[in-house]
């Protein structure tokens, strides 16, 4: 179809009547009939062709009276680059509200906006243009949602104060409603002025960024419509400009203003172990938790996650698998923001204890998406403890060994053996009860067992190493027990001499009396072969108690099967029952001369005997002294 300039002429009127939707629908501006009028003849023809080749009209009431579904549609296809015009002309934005969709890795802006045409159109595409903002000198606040109806409210309210004015008797002479900001508040009517349409041209918007949607029908009034967009560098950005898009026409806002402005973070996935409220037991099965936060980040199927512990700890994921110091476990397909929790059985062996210290374990967790192992540290404390200790009754030697507990967690006991690691000339015998007896420890328990060393008539004392062993399982769970070991060494395990103390009145009196001298003997008496012949002992006594009238120390030498006697004189200072002075043996190594002009040690020097090779069989006791006679 081919049109002559006058033909162009009366088709040009015949569209503006098409176009101005004025007559049929009052509220709907003259979206392009100005575009039209304004365009080059070459670019006008096709889009005119189209419109005389195409039967529309609208009645006077609004309705379709021939056409296509309905629908008004604009026909300026194949227009390159599109004609645009002002988002008023056809549109206005009611709201505006943008939020992250951080479990999708999007960006939603829900648009609400009035359609003032007449019919239902069809958009091939809604934008909105996106901009970051820059980091510096940014002290703008994170705005989500703009509703622009409630802000046209408030802009028409004017900021209006009562005046009242009086007269001279104070009566009231009038009443006024003024504005303080009369300047810029109260403005002329625009319909009394006479002014020329000024033609506002907007510069369409970089679209590179944006959120997008396509194929929507907008109907007269008010419509709601989703924009989306996948998120991809962090930052902050910020919501520019409004794009309604029809074939070969797009209408374009302004600047949305209040400016929205979103952020989108990189949030790494960030690994822990969580043990519960409880310390972690050495000996003990236990279950803890690994809590996985992806963060911003996807999980993909199929990832791995390795770990692997230092010596004496070992990993289990359920209580089937066969405990081992490496794991991999297969980690499910994880969206951003999400937390998984797998569930691991860890058992730390419980070592030799006799301290209580804590016992460092270290896991080395290797992630897919980390370059670098990270090691998580865990500190097991023991839920008991054991001590050893030798006790003499003469020439009797007893081992007693207690349990002591740590924790509130109450642990059941069970089979309790002592035995010797390394050959020995002696015989362990227990005292403990074999059945019938539940033994259980915890923080406020402890458990005391006894064996009874009965050693041959060999002088040698050798070393005995033994290795004690029980048994123990949690009170209340049902699990099967596990070995504790224990090794503790034996020494000097031999009684070798005896000393016996006891007070006598002087002679002619019949009963020990304050403030009266009486008699302290000593006897030392050698049980078994030993070096050690010379000996010192002290009288050690409570000066409240006692007062020693003679030396507190002196050296004797005793022979194998010999017995020497010293005696003191002491004073009771006080009456009643006192116990008895306190005689300790020393080994006396006697001064060792000069020969040949060699320096030798021109002092004697003591040492201790060991716990057990001396026994005090008057320790503890006690003697009446009455009081000191009156005069």
């Amino acid at each position: 179809m081919t049109l002559s300039g006058s033909s162009v002429t009366a088709t040009l009127a015949t569209v503006s009547v098409f176009i101005q939707l004025r007559t049929v629908h009052p509220e709907c501006p003259p979206p392009l009939h100005k575009a039209l009028a304004d365009s080059p003849a070459e670019r006008v023809q096709p889009f005119l062709a189209e419109i005389v080749s195409t039967s529309f009209a609208y009645n006077s009431s609004g309705q379709s009276k021939a056409g296509r579904s309905g629908q008004l549609v604009f026909l300026c296809c194949g227009v390159e680059p599109p004609w645009t015009c002002r988002l008023g002309d056809g549109f206005t934005i009611d709201s505006v509200e943008v939020r992250v969709l951080e479990t999708e890795d999007s960006v939603e802006a829900v648009v609400s906006l009035t359609s003032l045409l007449p019919a239902d159109v069809t958009c091939g595409y809604l934008q909105i243009a996106v901009e970051p903002v820059a980091k510096e000198g940014n002290t703008d606040k994170f705005i989500s949602r703009v509703d622009f109806e409630e802000l046209k409210m408030t802009s028409l309210k004017a900021p209006l104060v009562e005046r009242f004015d009086y007269k001279q008797d104070r009566s009231l002479a009038q009443a006024n409603v003024a504005s303080k900001f009369h300047k810029t508040v109260c403005l002329r009517r625009q319909d009394s002025q006479l002014r020329p349409t000024k033609v506002v041209t907007i510069a369409r918007a970089d679209y590179t960024n944006s959120l997008r949607t396509a194929n929507v029908v907008l109907r007269p009034g008010k419509n709601t419509v989703t924009l989306r967009a996948k998120t991809e560098e962090p930052g902050s950005y910020k919501l520019s400009q409004l794009c309604v898009g029809l074939p070969g026409l797009e209408f374009l806002s302004e600047c949305i203003k209040p400016r929205l402005k979103y952020q989108v973070v990189d949030m790494p996935i960030t690994t822990r172990l969580i043990k519960g409220e409880q310390d972690l037991l050495a000996g003990l099965a236990q279950t803890l938790v690994i809590n996985i936060h992806t963060g911003s980040r996807h999980i993909s199927q199929n990832s791995v996650l390795r770990l692997h512990t230092t010596m004496g700890l070992t990993l289990q994921l359920t209580e089937s698998d066969a405990p081992s110091r490496q794991l991999d476990i297969a980690l499910p397909a994880a969206a951003p923001f999400k937390t998984l929790e797998l569930p691991i059985i860890v058992f730390a062996q419980l070592p030799p204890t006799r301290d209580g210290s804590p016992i460092e374990h270290v896991i080395g967790m290797r992630c897919p998406w980390a370059e670098e192992e990270k090691p998580l540290l865990l500190q097991f404390q023991p839920p008991f403890l054991t001590t050893s200790r030798l006790h003499t009754a003469f020439l009797h030697k007893f081992i007693h060994i207690s349990v002591v507990g740590l924790s509130p967690q109450p642990l059941r006991l069970q089979e309790p053996q002592l035995v010797a690691t390394s050959t020995c000339p002696v015989q362990l015998v227990s005292h403990n009860p074999v059945s019938g007896q539940h033994l259980v420890v915890n923080a406020e328990k402890r458990v005391a067992l006894m064996w009874e060393l009965q050693p041959d008539d060999s002088p040698s004392t050798p070393t005995i190493h033994t290795e004690f062993s029980i048994q123990y399982r949690p009170l209340h769970l049902s699990r099967p027990f596990v070995t504790y070991r224990c090794p503790f060494d034996i020494i000097n395990y031999k009684t070798l001499f005896v000393v016996e103390a006891r007070v006598e009145p002087t002679k002619g009196s019949e009963f020990c009396r304050a403030s009266t001298v009486c008699h302290l003997h000593i006897c030392v008496q050698r049980v078994c072969a030993s070096s050690d012949t010379s000996l010192m002992y002290e009288v050690l006594a409570d000066q409240t108690m006692w007062a020693i009238c003679a030396k507190t120390a002196g050296v004797i030498s005793v022979e194998t099967g010999e017995r020497q006697s010293v005696t003191l004189d002491v004073m009771p200072l006080i009456n009643g029952y006192l116990p008895l002075p306190l005689v300790r043996l020393s080994k006396y190594i006697p001064a060792v001369s000069s020969t040949r002009g060699l320096q030798g040690d021109s002092h004697p020097r003591l040492e201790p005997f060991s716990p057990g090779q001396v026994y005090n069989g008057s320790k503890e006791s006690q003697v009446h002294v009455i009081a000191a006679a009156t005069t």
